[in-house]
């Protein structure tokens, strides 16, 4: 995710972890997305973010 966003953003905005994920828990929380926890042979667990019907509808507003 940072690396598209960096992509995206780069030539005006300097993107961190730290602004990224508290920025998808509330997404989360205000149901913009979903979050489900993919469990990985190696190494942690991955989380995956899908956006819901609410955050499509936010986001062509």
């Amino acid at each position: 995710m940072k690396c598209f966003v960096d992509e995206a953003l780069a030539h005006f905005w300097k993107t961190s972890y730290g602004q990224i994920y508290p920025t998808m828990t509330k997404f989360v929380n205000d149901k913009l997305v979903t979050m489900e926890k993919v469990e990985k042979e190696k190494g942690p667990s991955s989380k995956v973010y899908k956006i819901t019907q609410k955050g499509m509808d936010e986001f062509k507003e």
